[in-house]
């Protein structure tokens, strides 16, 4: 069994959690101020976004280093925020 779970984090299932939660597709239609924090494993960085899409960066914020696939997302490879 393979320590990394490449299918844990797709898009198809994040985005069905995330309609659970609210109908919004971006960060500009929430009622309520929203950033979500991710690291940028190439630069060391912490990158936070609160515009555009919600599913990638949550997707990438759910992406635990060795234990799930880092997300390629904005030109970046992106992991849980710390």
């Amino acid at each position: 069994m393979d320590a990394v779970v490449a299918g844990a984090g797709d898009e198809s299932t994040n985005g069905k959690i995330s309609e659970r939660f609210t109908p919004a597709k971006t960060f500009e239609e929430l009622q309520t101020p929203l950033a979500i924090s991710t690291s940028d494993l190439n630069q060391g960085l912490t990158v936070y976004y609160t515009s555009g899409p919600i599913v990638p960066p949550l997707r990438a914020s759910c992406a635990y280093p060795a234990m799930f696939v880092p997300i390629q997302y904005d030109g970046r490879t992106l992991v849980d925020g710390f």
